[in-house]
């Protein structure tokens, strides 16, 4: 009887071993738990948008007439503070005088501001 001997694995055809096989369940977990998490990341990022989009809404100024910043009606604001509201509030006499000075000062500044624009768009015009 002969024996013959066997002939080795081929350097050349690299390693026989292999990365360790994942059981099916483990990897399935893994995606399951990815796929949460993505999901729950997106959600946040959609409840920030919205409740970000809702507070801009509510906290936006709407102007439904834009003439109300216009100096002309600055000046009628605050020719009504001096004519009606600081009369009737009832402070004394100090708090009153205080006040009205201070109205007529920042009517004046509101008239400097005015001129002041005015004599700049003659002067470019």
């Amino acid at each position: 009887m002969k024996v013959e001997a066997r002939k080795g694995p081929d350097p050349t055809a690299g390693s026989l071993r292999s990365e360790p096989v994942q059981p099916a369940a483990a990897s399935a977990a893994t995606a399951t738990r990815e796929a949460f998490e993505k999901a729950i990341r997106n959600r946040r990022a959609d409840i920030g948008k919205s409740l970000r989009g809702r507070l801009e809404q509510l906290t936006q100024v709407q102007v439904q007439d834009p003439t109300i910043f216009s100096p002309h009606r600055t000046a009628q604001i605050l020719q009504h503070l001096i004519d009606v509201i600081v009369p009737h509030l009832g402070a004394d006499a100090e708090t009153e005088t205080v006040a009205l000075a201070l109205l007529h000062e920042e009517m004046q500044l509101q008239r400097d501001i005015e001129a002041h624009l005015e004599a700049g768009a003659d002067h470019d015009g």
